[in-house]
This record gives C-alpha cells, structure tokens and sequence, in this order.
C-alpha cells in the first residue's frame, strides 16, 4: 500500500473520531488481572525499548545528559505499593514527593506512526517530508484518543485508584486530559476528588510537530470545567510552527517545572499525566536515576510509573 493510500484511509478515521475529542468512557472496567502483555502488544513493547536505544545515542551525541548547572539536584528512584506512602523525608534542605507519571493512552497519530511502520514506511520525527514525517500533517492538530487508547487508559483505572494522589497535574493537550479524567476517574468526580491542574510546562516538545499544538483554551475548558487552568492564555503561543523545541530548553522547561511548580506543592503524592518525549528527557537528563535504565526507559501508551522524587541542593551531591 503507498503511503498516500495508508494517510487517506487514516485521515478518514480521524475525521469521524475527532469530534468525540471531549468524550470520556469512564465507564469501562475491567476485572482482569492485568500485565504488560494484556494491554500491549509485544511489538509495541518491543518497539519502546528500541526507542529507548535509539533516543538514548542521540542525548549521547548532542552531550544532552546530564541537565548540568542546576542548583537542585533531583533525584528518581522507583516505587512499589508497599512504599507508597514512604515520604517523610522533608527538611529544610530536602524534599520529598512520589509522583505517579502516566503517558497518555493510544493517540491517533499514535495510530497514524504505526500504520505507516506496519506499511513498511520509515518513518521519522526528524524528517521535513510529511510523507516520512506524518505529525507534520494539519490534520492531526492536538489530536485525541483512539478507542484503543481509552480502553488501555479503562484497564489502568483500578491501578490508578489504588495510587491515592492527593493532586493531579496534567498536560493541557487533548489526549492527555483525556486520558486523566478516564483513568484517574475515582479522582475527578467523586467523594474521592482532589485537585485538578492543567500546567504548560507538562507539555510535549513544542513546535513543528503539529499533534503537540495545543487547541485554544475556551474549547478545552468546555469539555474539562473541573480543571484548573495554570497561568493559561487562549492561543498557543508556545508551538512555533517553524522551530522545534531544542533539547536544552525541553530540559529547563521540564527542569523549572517540576522545582518550582511540583516540589513547592503541599501535596506528598501527586499524579503527572504527561507524554513520550517529555518523559524519557525528565529520566534521561533532568532527573538522576542512578543505572536504572528500565526505570528511565521510554514509557508504552498508557503506561504508570512512581517514582519517588528527592530534591536536595547540588551542593550536597
């Protein structure tokens, strides 16, 4: 099939699907037991783990990792549900928090990446051509959800309801408010609620690629009222349609994000909904994981991790 073929037939779908850009299936359950394996299939998980290689050369090649000349430094190591709720470590010099990072569910250009790879297209974020860079294209402009990816986010609802987040942050772009109110729901509207905001800074690598161009605010805000905003204005100001966010300034973005907005909350366990790019440079280049390389590997759509974050000054390292 060529590729003019394989981006029709997926435009097609988009198009149908896109107006349900606000809805959410939070009344998907499951009472499987999950595994990787339940809700990924294994070239997905094989595919993250060549991802992780290839991304992991390429901050080797550009010197990108470590974040260097910071004053705090900041620390990741991971969690289990028995250690949870081990966070009492604060003092005047140190701070503590476990933060659950998720990746947003299946997205259609998501969708759009793994048509064209199974196509035998080599496809590349890198790339100027949209034939060989499809997230390029106008038509996948912030874009949503798939079935698939609301029914992973479904599947994750009970791990999710066990985590106890007394706060949820969450990227402003569509898949990943989605994929929050869907998987978080015990969280959103219940007896159980907490904290909703919507920050910038959670935001994937701004520019170019036109999937991570936000929608204006007066249409999200519409579809998630209970959401609070962070210092937001109408438009996206923020994507430049002409320049990609540069590794360096992913990293203090990400870097300022999290030591002036996240470690100076008075919640102790918070919910970071959040995406691939963004991630993998939080793991990889802001925060130390020591040579946990599954830990700081490339997340699968969907996919949870705590992380118990220690922020302490550089100083002292």
């Amino acid at each position: 099939m060529c590729i003019s073929s394989v981006c029709s037939v997926f435009v097609l779908s988009f198009k149908v699907l896109s107006t349900v850009r606000g809805l959410t299936t939070t009344t998907i359950t499951t009472t499987s037991p999950l595994s990787a394996s339940s809700i990924w299939s294994e070239s997905a998980i094989e595919f993250a783990k060549q991802q992780s290689l290839s991304e992991r050369k390429k901050l080797l090649a550009e010197e990108g990792s470590p974040l260097k000349g910071q004053s705090i430094h900041i620390r990741g190591e991971r969690v289990d549900s028995l250690s949870l709720k081990e966070n009492d470590y604060d003092t005047d010099c140190v701070t503590t928090k476990i933060v659950h990072f998720q990746r947003h569910g299946q997205g259609y250009h998501n969708l759009v990446g793994e048509i064209l790879r199974e196509a035998g297209v080599k496809v590349s974020v890198d790339s100027t051509d949209p034939n060989i860079n499809p997230w390029l294209r106008p038509d996948l402009v912030d874009s949503p959800l798939t079935e698939t990816g609301r029914w992973q986010c479904a599947q994750l609802q009970q791990v999710a309801a066990g985590l106890n987040p007394e706060l949820v942050i969450v990227s402003p772009l569509t898949r990943t408010l989605q994929t929050a109110k869907i998987t978080f729901a015990k969280y959103y509207e219940s007896d159980y609620a907490v904290p909703w905001v919507a920050h910038e800074a959670c935001r994937e690598e701004l520019g170019v690629l036109t999937c991570n161009k936000r929608r204006p605010l007066s249409e999200i805000r519409t579809e998630f009222p209970k959401i609070e905003f962070f210092d937001m204005i109408e438009e996206d100001t923020l994507w430049n349609p002409h320049q990609r966010e540069s590794s360096q300034s992913k990293g203090e973005r990400i870097y300022r994000f999290l030591v002036d907005f996240l470690s100076k909350r008075e919640e102790s366990s918070i919910a970071v909904i959040t995406h691939s790019a963004w991630l993998f440079h939080a793991l990889n280049v802001v925060i130390d994981c020591g040579d946990d390389l599954e830990l700081s590997s490339c997340f699968l759509t969907g996919e949870i991790r705590s992380i118990k974050l220690t922020f302490s000054s550089a100083k002292e390292i």
